[in-house]
């Protein structure tokens, strides 16, 4: 292998040419070449101290930070395959990564605990090692990574011919896609990727030795990493680290260290502006503002330039990194263009037959070369796809001007062919967020009987407006061809989008079958069983699984001060023939209305609810007060309720007298106490932040009161009007709900079962969710054989 296709190698050669330039400046430290290669040396020793070899997967959940970088360049040392992680996403979008990466080793901050908790990883098959970067010492069977790369400083790393990276070609980096069109996908960049990177962005940034970067894009995505965070290192320059992105800080970095070059998204951009045309600061050290991540709007890049910032527009992907790119005078010049191609690839425009177009006509950008990933990891059907005769296809459409700047039109998956038409969503949305009602529009392709295929509009009205879909139908006459009007229009509340803005239109495709919920019914539509819910202004959430309405349905019902997002793991994690929904109880959540203050009440509005939006009867899963009103309306409303499963479910809980005068005197410590209590283990209250927001913001009068009473329901002397299977989990440790009174309620129902779960309490659901999502799975499983 060359040795400078490893970015690594820069690094030593930096040290050794200029042992004490800064090549990092992080919070208040500033990091030389030399300090930096020790660093990478002593990560690499820690790492072959604990079997980690050439070809394994090294998991990295950071925000930007100095371990971040050293890991980066360590697993490039040795051979290693480093797979940063988006640490926005959920428990279960984590835990479908790992799985599909399949890591050595999982290090992460101590920050994202608690979204790493539940994936159990010490337990799993094969054994995951785990490392936490943080103050606080390690936990057990934790490693502290910080400790451990000290105890090795100083040392180097036995390289040898087995174990450093020998062909360019081998895998570098595993970089998963944003999932806009379905699961992420983990793109395999390749060293030689990452060198012939490093060569592109030096020629679009104009890089030199004495630059100073300013890097606020997070490393897990291509643009902090590769654009911005290997060519520093390629070019032996500085870069100033940020771990999250402040518009202040950013102006106080530029003035400080006298950044040279800068590269954002839109959004980081306009609040930008905000700041700036509020307060002064000296920014004319920077020689390069870049945008990339989203076409920029003329109206941004004319606010900018008033304010004295000229931007440089750069287009790229996970699989390519920079594909495309225009200079200040071309963006002033043509301000729709997202550039030319960039030197070391070949890019084109082809048509669906692989026929090259012609300037002016509208084709998909694809591009061969160096730059381009090798394939999507354990997915050759997705590589298949996308890699054809050597050419990657982006997914993007596009044309080209005469002097072969690209313009870009849509996606390839947005587009839809109505009645032998081509239909590009991107147009249509372009006149409908015209309509000065709306505020966000998304437009997908439906299939249609007559047309083949048609437009559905998601829209998201302004604040206070009045919209019909006729209206904004009509809005497109003279504006768009009529082949191009979107057929039916469906009115959001929002719009479902990655951690990095993108709307997700695969969602959007699949609305009927539940997989958006946000709707917002106009007056006398036709309602099937989401349309009601949101007509009677129940919030909920929905499982993995398509959402339809002739399957029967298992709804989840939370406790007191919580929401439904307490069941993600169950919505996400079990497995199931029948559909999934978890509600909002009314005075939590998204659930709208006046607040029922006993659990009778609840149950004869969750019992009108069951009436009106669901055509065959349900499985009800009840936790702690939710299990209580569970109790109440199957024992009231018999018709509705196929089977219960209730989880830390106790008796007639009244609450204590002292409980409610703490509520009222010092609601916020009474509440992060109650917390607590709901654990087996000693875990921050922070994991339940949402409900407890909630409980502050709302009050004791909406979310406790005197709700907790069973009123009307002795259930001693009522069991027996229960006659439905029942499913019965208790955490042994829960102080909240105690075991005993799960047996009790076991012992009086005529066709239950009861799981004891070790080590848990009263969240058990949060606490053990393998456990729960095993249980309830097979309970379902028997319910319909």
């Amino acid at each position: 292998m060359i040795k400078s296709m490893n970015i690594a190698w820069w690094v030593e050669k930096w040290a050794s040419l200029h042992p004490e330039k800064v090549a990092v400046i992080y919070m208040e430290d500033k990091i030389t070449y030399e300090k930096l290669s020790k660093r990478m040396d002593a990560t690499c020793v820690y790492l072959q101290s604990i079997g980690i070899e050439k070809g394994d997967r090294i998991c990295v959940m950071l925000k930007n930070s100095v371990e971040f970088l050293e890991l980066f360049l360590a697993c490039g040392k040795l051979g290693a395959i480093f797979v940063p992680i988006n640490f926005r996403l959920a428990t279960p979008e984590i835990k479908y990564l790992i799985e599909n990466a399949g890591p050595r080793l999982f290090v992460f901050d101590e920050e994202f605990f608690k979204v790493v908790e539940p994936l159990d990883l010490l337990n799993h098959r094969p054994p995951i090692m785990m490392a936490i970067v943080g103050q606080s010492s390690a936990l057990p069977n934790i490693m502290d990574y910080r400790l451990e790369c000290k105890n090795f400083m100083g040392e180097r790393p036995f390289i040898a011919g087995s174990v450093a990276p020998q062909d360019p070609e081998e895998p570098h980096v595993i970089m998963y896609t944003s999932g806009t069109t379905g699961k992420p996908k983990g793109a395999v960049l390749s060293h030689r990727k990452t060198f012939f990177n490093c060569l592109n962005a030096d020629i679009f940034f104009k890089m030199h030795f004495d630059d100073i970067m300013l890097i606020v894009l997070p490393m897990f995505h291509s643009g902090g990493l590769f654009i911005q965070t290997a060519p520093t290192i390629y070019k032996g320059a500085t870069m100033v680290l940020h771990n999250k992105f402040d518009p202040v800080k950013v102006f106080e970095a530029i003035e400080r260290h006298k950044v040279t070059k800068f590269l954002g998204v839109p959004t980081i951009y306009r609040a930008m502006l905000n700041v700036l045309s509020r307060n002064r600061y000296d920014i004319t050290s920077v020689k390069v503002w870049a945008i990339g991540g989203d076409k920029t709007s003329k109206e941004l890049i004319e606010s900018c330039s008033n304010l004295r910032i000229n931007l440089r527009q750069i287009m790229g992907q996970t699989e390519t990194s920079i594909l495309l790119w225009a200079s200040e005078e071309d963006v002033l010049r043509k301000p729709n263009t997202v550039g030319r191609p960039v030197f070391h690839a070949e890019v084109a425009l082809f048509q669906r037959d692989g026929r090259r177009v012609s300037p002016g006509e509208v084709g998909e950008i694809v591009v061969r070369g160096s730059i381009m990933m090798k394939e999507y990891w354990k997915d050759p059907e997705s590589t298949e796809e996308t890699i054809k005769s050597g050419w990657l296809h982006t997914g993007d459409l596009a044309y080209q001007d005469q002097e072969g700047y690209f313009y870009l039109v849509d996606r390839v998956k947005d587009m839809y062919i109505s009645g032998g038409e081509n239909v590009y969503p991107k147009e249509v949305e372009g006149v409908l967020i015209q309509h000065p009602d709306v505020e966000e529009v998304a437009v997908v392709g439906v299939p249609d009987e007559t047309w083949g295929e048609v437009g559905h509009a998601f829209v998201v009205p302004k604040e206070g407006a009045t919209l019909t879909s006729e209206e904004l139908i009509t809005f497109c006459q003279g504006k768009l061809a009529q082949f191009k009007w979107p057929k039916k229009v469906t009115f959001v509340r929002s719009l479902p989008k990655t951690s990095l803005g993108k709307v997700q239109k695969y969602l959007l495709q699949r609305a009927k079958d539940g997989f958006f919920n946000n709707l917002i019914p106009e007056q006398g539509a036709l309602m099937d069983t989401l349309e009601m819910l949101a007509k009677m202004k129940v919030g909920f959430r929905l499982g993995k699984t398509p959402f339809v309405p002739e399957k029967e349905t298992v709804l989840f019902i939370h406790g007191a001060g919580c929401d439904s997002s307490v069941w993600l793991q169950q919505l996400e994690g079990i497995s199931s023939p029948f559909n999934l929904i978890a509600i909002d109880l009314i005075g939590h959540g998204n659930s709208k209305g006046t607040s029922p203050n006993s659990i009778s009440a609840y149950s004869a509005w969750l019992a009108d609810v069951l009436r009106k939006c669901f055509q065959s009867k349900v499985i009800l899963v009840g936790h702690s007060m939710g299990g209580a009103i569970t109790m109440q309306l199957t024992k009231d409303h018999p018709e509705l309720v196929k089977a219960i499963v209730l989880l830390a479910t106790g008796l007639k809980l009244k609450v204590a007298p002292q409980f409610l005068e703490g509520i009222k005197n010092d609601f916020e410590n009474m509440i992060k106490s109650l917390m607590k209590y709901a654990y087996a283990k000693d875990v921050d209250p922070s994991t339940l932040k949402a409900g407890i927001d909630l409980m502050l913001s709302t009050g004791k009068d909406t979310v406790f009161n005197d709700f907790w009473a069973c009123d009307n329901f002795d259930i001693e002397g009522e069991a027996h009007k229960i006659t439905q299977n029942s499913l019965i989990m208790v955490g042994d440790q829960d102080k909240l709900t105690p075991p005993n009174l799960s047996v009790s309620i076991f012992e009086w129902l005529k066709e239950s079962r009861l799981v004891k779960i070790h080590n848990v309490g009263h969240m058990l659901m949060v606490e053990n969710p393998k456990r729960v999502n095993k249980e309830i799975e097979a309970f379902l499983r028997d319910l319909n054989q």
